[in-house]
């Protein structure tokens, strides 16, 4: 009879056990995160504005500024494709660039043109 009885309760920690074993694992949830970006030293860096920019083209990181300088005595008109800038004679305007991608513009009294390129 003690072999019966501890038989029994062998099978029932088997079956006990398998059955733990049987049930899904439930898979935990993962959030996922998305990490902005912000530069953590900005510089500013300097367009000038004669009868052509030096530089015409910059790579700048995010949350950098640009300062153009128009060193002409006259007016300048800086057209980009959202905005446009009127600067007058040897005075500088600046802008921060906080998205990424690239900015074209051109100063309408030279056609000259001009990229920023944000990265």
């Amino acid at each position: 009879m003690k072999h019966i009885i501890l038989i029994l309760i062998t099978l029932l920690l088997i079956v006990g056990c398998a059955q733990e074993i049987q049930q899904p694992i439930q898979e935990s949830t993962t959030l996922p995160i998305v990490l902005e970006y912000n530069n953590p030293n900005p510089k500013t860096h300097v367009v000038s504005i004669d009868y052509n920019l030096n530089p015409p083209t910059l790579n700048i990181k995010k949350g950098d500024s640009v300062v153009w300088s128009n060193i002409r005595d006259s007016y300048s008109n800086l057209i980009f494709a959202e905005f446009d800038v009127i600067i007058p004679g040897k005075t500088n305007v600046k802008r921060t660039f906080l998205s990424k991608g690239e900015y074209y513009y051109n100063v309408k009294e030279t056609s000259n043109e001009g990229i920023i390129r944000v990265n």
